[in-house]
């Protein structure tokens, strides 16, 4: 986890490289010696560094905790999102799909193969239906595919490959 949330730091510029230009040798025979200053201002680098909020790292989780692993990452759909099979049929997560999400006070942050969805707050249960299910039939969706964030979200996780049209039996 350390090593994915470093990447994400280098990935978004908010890492540095050190360097310590008002490192002073102590002793100009010995340069190459670590000293327990050098220590110290590689703590002191490492520590600003790392952000310290807890947005950013739970943003960042989120997006880690549901990325698929490199070899299993879900087909992407041969044809468009058509809404009234889904609202007919239902839906079924993708087997390698993770979908997670976290509620704030601002909002609801569905994550789901390693993107993020913003939600408002009024849709907090229907992203626990969908990340807790397997599948849902189109009677569990019929209430809520009456709002056009819900629309757009299952359009945007038909077309991430999260989430599938439940087969016809």
């Amino acid at each position: 986890m350390l090593e994915g949330w470093v990447g994400h730091l280098l990935e978004t510029g908010q890492a540095e490289r050190f360097s310590d230009p008002q490192r002073p040798i102590i002793n100009p025979q010995n340069a190459a010696e670590i000293s327990p200053d050098d220590i110290d201002s590689l703590i002191e680098c490492l520590n600003s560094a790392i952000p310290q909020g807890k947005e950013a790292m739970a943003e960042w989780l989120g997006c880690y905790l549901s990325e698929p692993k490199p070899h299993l990452y879900p087909d992407l759909p041969e044809s468009d999102c058509d809404l009234a099979v889904i609202a007919e049929r239902g839906i079924q997560r993708h087997g390698v799909s993770h979908l997670l999400y976290r509620r704030a006070d601002n909002g609801i942050t569905l994550y789901a193969d390693g993107e993020s969805f913003q939600l408002p707050l009024e849709l907090a249960e229907f992203a626990s239906m969908l990340c807790n299910s397997e599948s849902l039939t189109g009677n569990d969706l019929a209430p809520w595919l009456q709002q056009e964030t819900v629309i757009e979200l299952l359009e945007a996780l038909y077309e991430l490959g999260s989430i599938v049209s439940e087969p016809r039996e």
